[in-house]
């Protein structure tokens, strides 16, 4: 269904996981919007 377009997925941010603690603070602060994934 992602590939036919009839799901969209957004994805509003990727960051670095050795930036786990700054992920939490901002989430904690709520500046963080939607999903964040978080990349080896």
């Amino acid at each position: 269904m992602i590939d036919a377009g009839v799901v969209r997925v957004d994805i509003p941010g990727t960051r670095a996981l050795t930036e786990l603690a700054d992920v939490h603070r901002d989430a904690a602060a709520g500046r963080l919007r939607g999903t964040t994934i978080l990349l080896p």
